[in-house]
């Protein structure tokens, strides 16, 4: 692997930054490359016509080496996800697939104590499976929250670690007053009243392949962690611009054809184009 680390001032800095990417790296060797995925889609950027090289294989150019920074955000999302899994579980209101560590065995179930196969306590989550074939769409939701027994509620859930950069990416006006001292962290963690667009579009396309009308964002503060929760319903109009560019991949793939660019994507100097791995093959550089 080729070496982008800056010098640590100490070794065992430089050794953890290694692992970490080698075990990102490791989690990544099995990805769907030949499908669309809700969290490509939902991005406020997102290229169908990226979607189409990469599932036709074009060959990618630039050294996409993950940088350890982020190869480390990726892991701290796990640890949160699976924290909020871990409780869920507990209450006993975790729905979903589950996997037996010891015959293998998946089953679909209500936060199950042990293996509908052999009994053994050694299981895991396993999410829930997302699959459309007619989106060519395949990925995972966080989970399924299941309170039969007490309130009667049933929804989708996904859970968000939240920090400084979503909330500027997503909602600049806040992240300004944070800037500019109007708030502090915790008045920042306040404003926030509603989920951000770019993951409601993705709790849509969820709601759209699951058949589950409601979903509820789990959002955890890095700062403090602190943490909320909001409800949306499914709302099929948010989607259906994402929904039709998808088909149009679909249909591309079938015919030979090729995709429009994104309305933003007017020339090959803007930031996303630069940085995407098609960028030659795209403008023809």
């Amino acid at each position: 692997m080729k070496d982008t680390f800056t010098k640590p001032q100490h070794p065992l800095v430089g050794a953890i930054q290694r692992h970490v990417v080698l075990m990102n790296e490791g989690r990544n060797v099995g990805r769907d490359t030949k499908h669309l995925h809700a969290s490509e889609m939902c991005k406020q950027d997102w290229c169908p016509r990226q979607s189409l090289y990469r599932i036709r294989g074009e060959p990618e150019e630039g050294d996409q080496t993950p940088w350890w920074r982020l190869a480390n955000i990726y892991e701290e999302g796990h640890f949160i996800h699976d924290k909020y899994q871990t409780w869920l579980w507990e209450m006993g209101v975790l729905e979903g697939m589950w996997a037996c560590r010891v015959c293998h065995h998946r089953w679909w179930a209500v936060s199950p104590a042990v293996c509908a196969r052999c009994a053994s306590s050694f299981i895991r989550y396993a999410e829930v499976p997302l699959e459309s074939e007619e989106l060519m769409l395949v990925g995972h939701g966080d989970g399924i929250w299941n309170d039969a027994a007490e309130s009667g509620a049933r929804a989708l859930i996904e859970v968000k670690s939240i920090g400084l950069r979503s909330i500027e990416l997503e909602v600049p006006a806040f992240y300004k007053k944070y800037a500019e001292h109007e708030v502090d962290l915790v008045g920042l963690w306040k404003l926030i009243k509603r989920p951000f667009p770019q993951h409601v579009r993705q709790g849509m396309l969820y709601c759209r392949v699951t058949d589950i009308h409601d979903i509820v964002f789990l959002y955890e503060f890095k700062a403090n962690q602190d943490f909320k929760a909001f409800t949306v319903k499914y709302q099929p109009a948010l989607i259906q611009s994402r929904v039709d560019d998808a088909l149009a991949v679909k249909e591309a793939l079938k015919t030979g054809g090729m995709v429009r660019r994104p309305t933003w994507a007017q020339d090959e100097d803007n930031a996303t184009c630069k940085a995407c791995p098609f960028r030659s093959t795209c403008w023809h550089l």
